[in-house]
């Protein structure tokens, strides 16, 4: 099998990138952030462009206010509000809970300068506020397309109650020199609230397992954007790509079977030479001779970064046949791992140390 090895960007406590902590860990980081969840939460979202989405603040806030940036090293929100809205004080009181710390940026001519920014006034008034002041409505909703979650919600999220968790990378053996990125931290456990009710609009209940597992893999390959992270490996969490609307192939991968959790559908994840794939229990039609039995149960791949990829029928190039998969994968706390070339069930070490928050 080819070496895999892949780049991590770095986190810090309002990185927008997944982070994957337990136990002493979280406790650890959890007790020295200078922030409360809800702010750890909404800063872990507008901290990098791959995860910000239109209207966040809005929404999270009620508030006519946008975020213009979010600068750690100086640990300040930057906005921008409407001029014909600026008198209305009561949008900056739901975006800032004091609002005496914010500074607005000096008016010249047809430009706006604060903290060394000059920018046009089309944009509105420039203000700062300290990250520490953030504040929002947390019975308001965060939507995307058919997606929708509260904010307690996304908060959970954040402090990943919601997904499996665990190292990112890991290895078969702890001497083996093979380093594969490990997909489960990022897959959602059964019962994910948000994933269930978005489930319950995608399938049609009264139909097969069958169905409902092309009907989700069509939902997840259509309706979100297949959009590369570079040369980064970035994992992000379900309700991420649900909000943004677009993720890369692992990411994809990730949020279908987090949706076939949520449905109760079995599958395994199958690392072949080229990377990670899904495989579908149940009985589909095998015309791209992509179906196998494993411990005697009928899985068929489901590829969600192939657009209109149909179970059993969509035909793929030699790397996704059966031969070419080497380890099998039960995604899960305790998950299990098996080296398909002597059924062994394999214990791995992990080669990253769990990132925090």
């Amino acid at each position: 099998m080819k070496t895999l090895i892949y780049l991590l960007l770095g986190l810090t406590a309002c990185s927008c990138n997944s982070a994957f902590t337990g136990g002493e860990n979280k406790k650890e980081t959890e007790a020295e952030s200078p922030y409360t969840p809800l702010q750890s939460c909404l800063l872990n979202h507008m901290s990098h462009p791959v995860i910000d989405y239109p209207a966040l603040l809005g929404q999270a806030t009620g508030s006519k206010a946008r975020v213009y940036k979010f600068d750690q090293s100086s640990a300040n929100i930057y906005c921008s509000i409407d001029f014909e809205v600026l008198d209305d004080r009561s949008h900056l009181s739901k975006i800032c809970l004091d609002t005496a710390t914010i500074v607005f940026g000096d008016h010249l001519d047809e430009y706006i300068s604060i903290d060394g920014l000059v920018l046009p006034d089309s944009l509105g008034m420039i203000f700062r506020f300290p990250a520490d002041q953030l504040t929002a409505d947390t019975t308001r909703r965060l939507s995307g397309g058919d997606y929708s979650l509260t904010l307690a919600e996304a908060i959970r999220w954040h402090q990943n109650q919601y997904v499996y968790n665990g190292p990112v990378l890991f290895s078969p053996e702890p001497t083996n020199t093979v380093i594969i990125p490990n997909l489960t931290p990022t897959i959602a456990m059964p019962g994910s609230p948000s994933l269930r009710r978005l489930v319950h609009k995608i399938v049609d209940r009264n139909s097969s397992k069958e169905v409902q597992a092309q009907q989700l893999l069509d939902f997840v390959s259509e309706e979100i954007a297949l959009k590369s992270s570079g040369q980064y490996e970035i994992f992000f969490r379900p309700h991420e790509m649900l909000l943004s609307q677009k993720a890369d192939v692992r990411g994809k991968q990730s949020l279908y079977a987090s949706l076939l959790a949520q449905a109760e559908i079995p599958y395994l994840l199958v690392y072949l030479e080229l990377g990670t794939t899904i495989a579908v229990r149940g009985d589909f039609t095998n015309n791209n001779r992509l179906s196998f039995l494993h411990e005697g149960q009928e899985y068929s791949l489901a590829e969600p970064s192939v657009e209109s990829f149909v179970i059993g029928q969509t035909e793929m190039v030699d790397e996704y046949k059966w031969s070419k998969a080497r380890y099998v994968q039960y995604p899960g706390k305790e998950t299990r791992l098996f080296d398909l070339l002597n059924q062994d069930s394999l214990d791995f070490g992990s080669v990253e140390i769990p990132l925090s928050q």
